[in-house]
């Protein structure tokens, strides 16, 4: 009897295999199946994985189609909210004007002007206050200060970032609450305290003595873009022009004028309505006018925060 050796085995064995062949033709399919096991048990768990992890993780799968919102939908309450700021009832008229905004046609007194909707009393300090070693007289004008990390923070809250301004000249202010008596002013840099000096000095046009506001308006639809995820607002508006009456001795009285237009330019008029009072012009609305009104439409985006800004504006007749 001769002695085993690793190499006498491995050639009794491997000469063995080679010698079935149906052994072999088994062993292959055997292993073809392991394989097809082992790929799919591996798709089910990645898939899996990816739909219940990737969803924990903040993946979403974001629809293409577009979608109508809610009018009554906090952002879009928010949103619309931004671009109709009025001071004193009256509307900035920056989206009117032009067929088509963006943010860089926007001049640096529009950008504070919109930047201000954000701004409370609080945020200006009366630069006087707690200084008994001066004391004005009672008929000076006071001097407050806004920080200029202030109006940054507004400017971003509408516009978004990148969106700049100048320091290098004053601007002419007007703001929902009044600072000594007083809500509108001018405000002017100062380098020395990165803030804006702001003085208070006359009060906005508007307000409860304004007959009819001169521009009618109203939201009428707003959708998010599947594919951009845009929020997109529409609105319908109108404008006004109204001519007070006067007696013989040229003293006015409540007796109006007033004429409805389709366009900024007022070149287009919907209606005339002569000799009423006040109290008649007090029930105009756009409703009466929307199917022959002007359409705005305002895009806002959505930052890496997912908080929305203005993106541009269009005006359009129909």
């Amino acid at each position: 009897m001769r002695d085993f050796s690793f190499n006498d085995s491995m050639e009794e064995e491997t000469t063995g295999y080679n010698q079935d062949p149906g052994e072999k033709k088994k062993i292959i399919k055997f292993l073809i199946v392991v394989v097809v096991a082992a790929i799919a048990g591996f798709s089910v768990y990645f898939i899996t994985d990816a739909l219940i992890n990737g969803n924990r993780k903040g993946t979403v799968i974001t629809s293409t189609k577009d979608s109508e919102m809610d009018l009554n939908d906090e952002m879009i309450v928010y949103l619309y909210d931004n671009v109709t700021y009025a001071v004193n009832g009256i509307r900035n008229d920056k989206f009117f004007k032009s067929g088509s905004v963006q943010a860089d046609d926007f001049t640096t007194q529009d950008k504070i002007y919109f930047a201000l909707r954000y701004a409370t009393e609080s945020d200006f300090v009366d630069m006087s206050a707690g200084d008994a070693s001066e004391v004005a007289p009672e008929s000076a004008l006071k001097t407050y200060s806004i920080s200029n990390d202030k109006i940054k923070e507004y400017v971003f809250n509408f516009f978004g970032k990148d969106v700049t301004y100048s320091t290098g000249t004053p601007v002419n202010i007007a703001v929902n609450f009044a600072k000594g008596g007083y809500n509108a002013g001018t405000m002017k840099y100062d380098s020395m305290t990165d803030s804006w000096l702001v003085t208070f000095d006359s009060v906005s046009e508007g307000g409860p003595n304004m007959v009819v506001n001169p521009y009618l308006y109203k939201i009428e639809s707003a959708m998010r873009e599947g594919k951009t995820n845009n929020i997109i607002i529409k609105e319908k508006v109108v404008f006004t022009a109204i001519k007070q009456h006067t007696d013989k001795a040229g003293k006015p009285i409540d007796l109006y004028d007033c004429a409805i237009y389709k366009d900024y330019a007022k070149s287009n008029q919907l209606e005339m309505k002569s000799g009423v009072v006040a109290d008649q012009l007090t029930l105009l609305g756009i409703d009466n006018y929307k199917d022959n009104a002007s359409t705005v439409t305002y895009t806002f985006f959505k930052d890496e925060n997912d908080e929305y800004h203005f993106l541009s504006s269009e005006i359009t007749s129909e």
